[in-house]
């Protein structure tokens, strides 16, 4: 509940690429997120977060020490970019027992595979040029 009925967003809004101006009584508040800033007024970039692995090096979010929800509606997405040199290999596994999601790169293609109770499914997109393994920055989004 708002004390105050003045919208400090109305008429001009303070916040910066194309971020979303929140009025409250303390005045505008901006919200930055998938906007690639930060700041009070989302103006300063914010910079890629970047890791390297190699071999059988990797990364683990846990979702349930967290108390995080599955991913259970069509708006969840997950999405990463990668770049290598190697054909094959792993770039997102999560899953518990039968049920899984898995994405990897299979003969320079990436593969999705989607196995849950109610069935499975496989795909994959590969180009017919120059294949994934470029060591170029490629993006996956399911």
């Amino acid at each position: 509940v708002r004390a105050s009925t003045v919208d400090a967003c109305q008429h001009e809004s303070p916040c910066q690429h194309a971020s979303k101006c929140l009025s409250t009584d303390q005045g505008p508040i901006c919200e930055c997120d998938n906007t690639g800033y930060k700041g009070i007024f989302c103006e300063q970039e914010s910079p890629i977060s970047e890791a390297v692995f190699r071999g059988r090096e990797g990364v683990k979010y846990d979702l349930n020490h967290i108390g995080g929800e599955p991913i259970i509606t069509s708006v969840d997405k997950i999405s990463l970019y990668f770049k290598t040199r190697k054909s094959s290999g792993l770039l997102f596994y999560n899953g518990h027992g039968s049920d899984y999601l898995l994405i990897h790169l299979k003969d320079g293609g990436v593969s999705l595979t989607i196995n849950q109770r109610s069935g499975k499914l496989d795909t994959q997109v590969k180009p017919s040029g120059e294949p994934f393994n470029d060591n170029v920055w490629h993006q996956v989004t399911v």
